[in-house]
C-alpha cells in the first residue's frame, strides 16, 4: 500500500508501536498526518486502512501528484466510494448561499436537484452569523452540492488570515458517480473546475 498505491518509500514512515480503529499496528508518515493501519486478525475483511487529514493531503501532494494517487488506486481495481470536488470563489463572488435561497424562493432556479436545505449557525452573544451553507439535493443521494461561506467558517475557527469574500462550492460524488468523477479527473488532466462547472451547468 505504501509503495504501490501511495507511491512513497517505507523510509517515509515510522512504526508507532500502537494501533487504532481495530488494527494492532500503525505506520505514521514522518512528513505529515498520513497513517497506515494494518495487521488485523481478519485481513480479508479489514485489509489495510489509510487515513490522511487535510494537512496530510497537503504534505502528501508535495511528494506525489493527486493524479498519480488516483491512477494507482484505480489500477488495483479499488472502488472509490466518495470523492468531493471543490471550487473556491474568492473576491468576485458569483453567489452567496443566502442569494441562492432568494433565487429559489423567487422561482428563478431550474435544477435536476429537487430539494434544498439552508443551514445557518451563529453566536447568540454577538448576534453574528458563524456559518452559512446551502445544500442542493439530498445529502444521502449519490450526487449533491453544498455552497458555503468559507470566510465565515475560517473566522469561526479563529483563522486570522482569511480573504474577505470567499465562497466554496463542493460537489459530493458517491459510489458510481465517484468512479466516474475519478475517470474524468484523469481524462481531463485534473481540470476540477471544468468538471465541477460542467456538472453544475
Amino acid at each position: 500500500v505504501i509503495q504501490n498505491i501511495l507511491g512513497l518509500d517505507l523510509t517515509d514512515f515510522d512504526d508507532t508501536g500502537r494501533g487504532g480503529r481495530g488494527y494492532p499496528n500503525m505506520f505514521q508518515a514522518n512528513f505529515g498526518d498520513v497513517r497506515v493501519l494494518h495487521g488485523s486478525k481478519n485481513p480479508e475483511v479489514m485489509g489495510v486502512h489509510v487515513t490522511i487529514s487535510g494537512q496530510g493531503c497537503k504534505a502528501l501532494f508535495s511528494r506525489v501528484l493527486p493524479s498519480v494517487l488516483i491512477e494507482n488506486i484505480l489500477s488495483y481495481n479499488c472502488k472509490v466510494t466518495r470523492i468531493d470536488l471543490a471550487l473556491d470563489n474568492i473576491g468576485d463572488i458569483y453567489f452567496y448561499p443566502y442569494e441562492i435561497k432568494q433565487f429559489v424562493f423567487a422561482k428563478q432556479t431550474k435544477s435536476r436537484w429537487r430539494t434544498f436545505e439552508l443551514v445557518q449557525s451563529g453566536s447568540i452573544q454577538s448576534a453574528e452569523l458563524t456559518g452559512d451553507t446551502f445544500y442542493l439535493g439530498s445529502r444521502t443521494s449519490d450526487l449533491f452540492c453544498r455552497v458555503y461561506d468559507k470566510t465565515l467558517e475560517r473566522i469561526a475557527k479563529d483563522d486570522v488570515e482569511v480573504p474577505e469574500h470567499w465562497v466554496r462550492w463542493e460537489l459530493v460524488c458517491k459510489d458510481d458517480r465517484a468512479q466516474v468523477a475519478c475517470a474524468q479527473l484523469l481524462d481531463t488532466g485534473f481540470a476540477i473546475g471544468e468538471i465541477l462547472s460542467g456538472v453544475l451547468s
